[in-house]
């Protein structure tokens, strides 16, 4: 989520108050967390800000970025009350979304999303002018990640696409979880994730766990870290899932640098999305996909079943579980060897509408179209599958799937890969539960960088090469079911050299 710079500067007691109010007011008082700074950014880096200072810059893009920050740390000092004034239109496009997914009518929402489109579009243009874009959604990309373009999406998709077939079969080739029922109580739930936790080194003296019907956050307020999520009774292990994708962002809210900890949501500020997005994945969707940490979770859930006189799955049937998903086309349920190809799928329609060759009236059968190109199959009638699936575009948060969540994906990847070449015994050690070495690893090489740098920078700064989309192809094509078994163990202690796509 986008972060809110203008209650930084609210006292600790008051960002105290405000975090239980948005847990107690659940879904609509989230907003305050969505609400993507589309007035505030028209505002704050108007012409007339730029114009007056634009004497006291060069010319190169950096400092201009960074001009821009200084304004926006300058904006702390807003008021609550102007904050949530100048959220409101996107406060009643989110609502509408709400109100189209309910009734699965997209038509709900356009006439909002329309002037959403037109504010972010009109931000992004004025962007491209002043800092030298290509393109005005290419602006929007490296405001959320510094470095990403439409021509490096491009390339992702070039590279990845053919790959499309054999990656996407590969959740169906693990069927020993089929017909498991994976539902239990939710205090049990909750000791399991406790104990999940607690192996990461989030405890009570550091992190508060909000357990029941909330959207999953990582806050970090006064040094502590707040996590929210949802039980799902019917699923413990994505239950574990979702919580272990915030705790990845928790970790690197707590480890990342004094300067970066006085802001009351402390998510990573508007340069650094698909970084922050890295430090979750990389335990989401690798790390807690290996057989290691199955074994972990399967001794956790054990106990806790056994306590309660329960039979608990077998290790095959948790470590099939983890391997799968949930199927269809729902992006936030999908595991890593298909979710790219939903970020394809956003950023195709995202760069169109930027260029104007659709309107928004042309989003669901150019999603459908699209549907096919990436997922080989037509959308169900399933708002939880179809276009509506998602709230970002109603709260402005263009380009988060291919500026956010796809170099975050493709890094961790990366990441990964290096980092078990590097240190092959930490995955023996998740099976016992300790994941000391892969958090000081991630303290080494992720947690604590130079957060102005480009994500290439970023990347070769934890792996030694700039983003390779073949270390994710290798990565992901290891989890075929008959593949041998820790085929990257058996690889170099070296990371490959660079594919040269970029």
């Amino acid at each position: 989520m986008t972060i809110l710079f203008t209650l930084s500067a609210i006292g600790a007691q008051k960002q105290e108050g405000i975090f239980h109010h948005v847990i107690a007011h659940g879904m609509r008082a989230k907003l305050l967390t969505l609400f993507q700074l589309v007035r505030i950014e028209r505002s704050l880096f108007s012409v007339t800000s730029l114009k007056s200072n634009f004497s006291n810059l060069t010319s190169s893009p950096l400092a201009i970025r960074n001009h821009l920050d200084h304004l926006a740390r300058e904006a702390e000092s807003r008021s609550l009350k102007q904050f949530l004034h100048d959220g409101f239109d996107i406060g009643l496009s989110y609502k509408a979304w709400e109100q189209a997914k309910e009734k699965n009518d997209f038509f709900i929402l356009a006439p909002k999303l329309k002037k959403v489109v037109a504010g972010v579009r009109y931000l992004d243009e004025f962007k491209k002018a002043a800092m030298g874009f290509k393109s005005s959604y290419d602006a929007r990309l490296d405001r959320l990640t510094p470095g990403m373009s439409s021509e490096v999406v491009d390339r992702l998709i070039a590279r990845i696409l053919p790959y499309r077939d054999r990656l996407q079969s590969i959740p169906a080739q693990y069927t020993d979880h089929q017909d498991t029922d994976f539902s239990c109580p939710k205090d049990t739930q909750i000791k399991v994730i406790k104990n999940v936790l607690q192996a990461l080194g989030l405890n009570e003296d550091n992190t508060d766990l909000y357990n029941g019907n909330y959207h999953p956050l990582a806050f970090l307020i006064n040094n502590r870290l707040k996590i929210t999520h949802n039980i799902n009774p019917t699923d413990i292990v994505q239950s574990v899932l979702d919580v272990v994708h915030e705790a990845g962002h928790g970790l690197f809210r707590l480890h990342m640098g004094e300067d970066s900890q006085n802001s009351f949501l402390n998510m990573t500020d508007m340069y650094y999305h698909g970084p922050d997005e890295t430090t979750a994945f990389i335990f989401e969707q690798y790390i807690c996909r290996t057989p290691e940490f199955a074994h972990f979770l399967h001794q956790q859930i054990k106990e806790a079943y056994d306590e309660n006189e329960m039979e608990a799955p077998s290790f095959n049937q948790v470590y099939s579980r983890l391997m799968s998903d949930a199927g269809g086309l729902q992006r936030a349920k999908s595991c890593s060897t298909r979710y790219p190809f939903f970020l394809f799928q956003y950023y195709e329609i995202e760069k169109k509408l930027y260029e104007r060759e659709i309107e928004v009236k042309d989003i669901p059968a150019e999603w459908q179209e699209l549907s096919i190109k990436y997922h080989g199959w037509h959308v169900t009638d399933d708002p939880n599958q179809n276009v509506l699936q998602d709230p970002h575009w109603s709260t402005g948060e263009f380009g988060r799937f291919a500026g956010g969540y796809l170099p975050g994906l493709m890094m961790a990847a990366q990441m990964f890969e290096t980092m078990i070449m590097q240190q092959p015994e930490a995955l023996a050690e998740v099976a016992r539960g300790n994941f000391t070495n892969i958090i000081n690893w991630c303290k080494e090489n992720i947690y604590t960088q130079d957060r102005r740098a480009t994500f290439q920078d970023f990347v070769r700064h934890a792996t030694g090469n700039e983003l390779d989309p073949d270390a994710y192809l290798r990565v992901e094509l290891a989890k075929e079911k008959y593949a041998p078994r820790h085929v990257l163990l058996q690889r170099p202690k070296h990371p490959p050299a660079s594919c040269g796509l970029f």
